[in-house]
């Protein structure tokens, strides 16, 4: 009978340490990318939430710089101060557009911008969030720390920030409440991938670089760099192919995108 009792009392505790560590464990579902074009893919991976009712996601879109365009569309050449993420990618009729630039009060543009050899703002703002700067050409794209920037030249050249992984590694002394958040990354092929949360969507800018620095199939982008855009109510996706299209709109308009083109 002692014996019976033992063998009984370790299958149960073997039975609960197992139902325990099933109930603690939760897989994140894999996210494949969908190919809606040549060089062109979609996908939704999950974010974190522990608000009831909700399913948030971050939109991805993953580009080659040498098959499709980056433009920089700007509400004011367009007899507009502010407008939303949509209006801006339907005047250029682009495949993708994002919300991208911090904007002041005035809805002047800050930091450093460039289209091509036009010079939008020459300033380099300083500042513990505007550190680095987006350059986008069609066979070269980074992010320059602010200091190290020189004027370019570049399809698309803005300053954001902060900084979010550098050289594949992630930066130090992000802060900041949950938010919606936009952003890029450029992976180890040069492809630029543009990302934004939903309307439920927020996360701290230490849950995002922690989620781009994911293996890919959860989430991961195998980022040498990415940098935040101005989120929060500015956070806003537009997305319309032949095979799919989308809107996330923005909570506030905004005086800029990053578009994606044909080349």
């Amino acid at each position: 009978m002692k014996y019976f009792l033992s063998v009984l009392l370790v299958a149960l505790t073997i039975t609960c340490l197992l139902a325990g560590h099933s109930y603690a464990y939760t897989p994140i579902p894999k996210c494949p990318w969908q190919e809606l074009m040549p060089g062109f893919e979609y996908r939704t991976v999950p974010v974190r939430t522990y608000e009831k009712g909700q399913t948030p996601v971050m939109h991805q879109v993953r580009v080659s710089p040498k098959h499709y365009k980056f433009n920089l569309v700007l509400a004011k050449d367009y007899n507009m101060t502010l407008t939303t993420v949509s209006n801006l990618r339907k005047k250029i009729d682009a495949l993708c557009a994002v919300n991208a630039s911090f904007f002041d009060e005035h809805c002047q543009l800050l930091g450093y911008h460039s289209i091509g050899p036009r010079i939008v703002n020459p300033n380099i703002a300083q500042g513990n969030v505007l550190t680095g700067v987006l350059t986008l050409t069609p066979n070269y794209c980074n992010v320059w720390d602010r200091d190290s920037f020189a004027s370019s030249q570049a399809e698309v050249a803005f300053q954001c920030g902060p900084r979010l992984i550098v050289d594949g590694q992630p930066t130090t002394g992000l802060h900041g409440a949950p938010a919606r958040l936009s952003g890029a990354a450029i992976d180890a092929q040069q492809r630029v991938i543009m990302f934004a949360t939903s309307a439920s969507g927020r996360m701290t800018l230490s849950q995002c670089q922690s989620l781009l620095m994911q293996r890919e199939e959860y989430g991961g982008v195998n980022s040498r760099y990415a940098i935040n855009f101005d989120g929060g109510s500015s956070t806003g996706f537009s997305l319309a192919t032949d095979a799919l299209s989308l809107e996330s709109p923005s909570m506030a308009l905004i005086p800029s995108v990053l578009a994606v083109t044909k080349r």
